[in-house]
């Protein structure tokens, strides 16, 4: 499997388990950050996203999508803003089925960034 950003091949890599203690708090960028939690924690809107330190959620998931080719899936629901009004926004998450490949560039990332899990 390739990763098109800086053209990172994992082949033959062997990837950790989706139970590795690796903790969100560790990675620099917030790309890892929201891949992180969808990988192992759950989905995520723009508003939760917000107190992992993403202000715009949906740039990450672009960025994740298009240069890294990870299948993120979104719908949209309807939650309470400040003003106690409905705002629709998008909630993301990764299917089982995709979890592999997220969990492989996870520790690419981590281990570029020399992160001890």
């Amino acid at each position: 499997m390739t990763f098109h950003k800086k053209t990172a091949v994992l082949e033959g890599q062997s990837g950790s388990c989706a139970t590795e203690s690796i903790h969100a708090a560790n990675y620099t960028t917030k790309q890892a950050k929201v891949l992180h939690h969808l990988t192992f924690i759950g989905s995520l809107n723009r508003f939760e996203a917000e107190r992992i330190g993403d202000h715009c959620l949906h740039s990450t998931i672009s960025t994740l999508r298009n240069d890294y080719d990870l299948t993120v899936v979104d719908v949209f629901e309807s939650v309470p803003n400040r003003v106690g009004t409905l705002t629709d926004v998008k909630r993301y998450w990764i299917m089982k089925r995709n979890k592999a490949m997220a969990i492989k560039l996870l520790n690419l990332w981590r281990v570029k960034a020399k992160v001890k899990p």
